[in-house]
């Protein structure tokens, strides 16, 4: 069961105006109420530290900005999004993987794609196995659109570094 959160103001401002109906008229109500207003105002002011003056206003403005709406929160990162971790490693990783795999099979001397793959999982020093590697591979070469841009941007130099070219 979960917590109830702890209040973040204390005081007035944790408390609602309890509005008593014995007012003999309505500017002594409007009176009265902006009272509450004005006493209630001064607790916020105390309670983010802000001295009235020239500008109080927008410093408070600012402050409560800060809290309450989330665009203007500074964070270092992102929060994780619940769940398991997207593994995926996208289409420019799968590009370079095969492209340097390409590159290596080509390359003198002829090579097996499952020969490249362990060259690259110890060159590189991958999180991935050379399995993991060839997998990946393959699952991106069977797009023949894929393939054939892989192909030709190692024909052309554009792709697979000349270090492991001369592997």
């Amino acid at each position: 069961m979960p917590t109830a959160k702890k209040p973040k103001y204390s005081g007035l401002l944790n408390e609602p105006i309890l509005y008593p109906f014995s007012f003999e008229s309505a500017s002594e109500q409007a009176v009265w109420l902006a009272d509450q207003y004005r006493n209630r105002m001064l607790a916020l002011y105390d309670h983010y530290g802000i001295k009235l003056g020239f500008d109080s206003e927008w410093s408070l403005i600012w402050a409560l900005a800060n809290d309450h709406v989330p665009g203007f929160k500074v964070i270092r990162e992102p929060k994780r999004k619940r769940g398991r971790p997207n593994r995926n490693p996208g289409p420019l990783r799968d590009i370079e993987l095969c492209c340097n795999v390409v590159a290596i099979v080509r390359g003198p001397p002829p090579r097996t794609v499952a020969n490249a793959c362990k060259i690259l999982a110890k060159r590189e020093r991958s999180a991935e196995a050379a399995s993991t590697l060839r997998r990946r591979y393959y699952a991106a070469m069977r797009n023949r659109a894929f393939s054939v841009v892989v192909r030709r941007a190692v024909d052309y130099g554009l792709m697979g570094s000349a270090e492991i070219r001369r592997v």
